[in-house]
């Protein structure tokens, strides 16, 4: 599943201004499998209760002041892409928007 997201965050950064994909795990496996993948992968603590505190625990531990961070689960390798293009345009598109979500 991990393959797919990645390849997933890579068609959409090929379409947008995404900039850096990495891939941010509390497991050991996870992260090495990332590697294999040629992707960033940041460790973070087993303690984090949402794919969101994952998030910002890994860009606390990198570099806090990106700007804004596009969040792909690991267990979502069907989003399409176009889902997400069209996300990644609206935060960037619209300065007011902080926070956006897919729903159908």
């Amino acid at each position: 599943m991990l393959s797919r997201v990645v390849e997933l965050a890579k068609q959409a950064a090929e379409q947008t201004d995404i900039k850096t994909i990495a891939v941010a795990t509390e497991d050991e496996r996870i992260h090495q499998h990332a590697e294999e993948l040629g992707i960033h992968a940041i460790m973070t603590s087993d303690e984090c209760q949402t794919g969101s505190d994952r998030v910002l625990e890994a860009i606390e531990k990198t570099d806090p002041s990106i700007e804004f961070v596009f969040g792909l689960q690991g267990d979502a390798p069907f989003t399409p892409v176009s889902a997400i293009v069209k996300m990644v345009e609206a935060i960037t598109n619209v300065p007011s928007i902080e926070v956006v979500t897919p729903i159908v």
